[in-house]
């Protein structure tokens, strides 16, 4: 399954020359994307978490925020994404620890800043500029189809899965345990 062992190759078109930039029979990589001309971002489980790393077309890199939580999982649907690039300093990506949030990781200084927004399951797909849409509810909060401005924060709905959601006096409210 990818999720025990993959490998991350290029090859070079002219040459033919293979080149294994990550991954091995016990570590998984997944969703790797070009960051720019000379290096890829990807998820790597190498640390026991699935974390955000780069790596060059010669094979350095690194970890870009080392957290115990999850930026990936299991890509059950063709084209599936967890992170984004948002501008050539700063990833856009989910979050996992029990619950879903989006967070912002700034490389040149090497944080992240959560997104305030009142999903806790979150699934990324197509991004124009600083828009990028997703589906994503909670229990309180219908699921559904909806468009996220990163530059603001603002939620405009789409399409939600239901029309209305019942009276929240009979919605149990999901509570993190630990």
């Amino acid at each position: 399954m990818p999720w025990d062992g993959t490998e991350l190759r290029v090859t070079d078109l002219e040459s033919g020359a293979v080149t294994n930039l990550a991954g091995s029979v016990s570590e998984s990589v997944l969703q790797p994307e070009w960051f720019d001309d000379a290096t890829l971002t990807m998820i790597s489980d190498r640390s026991g978490w699935w974390n955000l790393y780069s790596v060059t077309l010669q094979g350095k890199g690194g970890v870009l925020l080392h957290e115990d939580a999850e930026f990936g999982g299991p890509l059950w649907q063709l084209g599936a994404r967890t992170y984004g690039a948002l501008d050539e300093a700063r990833i856009f990506a989910v979050r996992t620890v029990g619950d879903d949030s989006l967070v912002i990781l700034d490389l040149a200084v090497g944080t992240s800043a959560t997104i305030d927004l009142p999903l806790t399951s979150i699934r990324l797909g197509p991004q124009s500029g600083c828009r990028v849409l997703l589906t994503g509810g909670s229990s309180s909060l219908a699921g559904g189809l909806r468009i996220l401005d990163l530059s603001d924060g603002s939620l405009t709905d789409v399409r939600l899965d239901v029309d209305a959601m019942p009276d929240l006096a009979y919605v149990p409210l999901a509570e993190a345990l630990t």
